[in-house]
């Protein structure tokens, strides 16, 4: 005599849970109705535009391009660069 039933499940891993599926719409379909929204609102915003003026570069960073005016002088090469230039090395 046998004090339990048989038990088994008869449902396979790959088969479709209907609560699943139910919950992979709902969430699909919120997921694509906030992306219409925003859509649909983003083109309405303005944006002011920038009209600040561009930061001054430091002195210690506009002196790394190897000095204005001697390089301008020099015909875009720096005193410097004219002397390895002749040197033999490359610029």
């Amino acid at each position: 005599m046998q004090l339990t039933e048989y038990y088994r499940s008869y449902e396979l891993p790959w088969e479709i849970d209907p609560e699943g599926d139910g919950r992979l719409r709902r969430l699909v379909s919120g997921a694509l109705l906030l992306l219409l929204l925003f859509s649909v609102i983003l083109p309405f915003i303005h944006l002011p535009k920038q009209t600040e003026a561009p930061e001054a570069v430091p002195e210690r960073l506009a002196a790394a391009d190897g000095g204005g005016e001697a390089q301008a002088a020099a015909g875009g090469r720096t005193a410097q660069a004219q002397a390895r230039n002749q040197a033999g090395a490359c610029p």
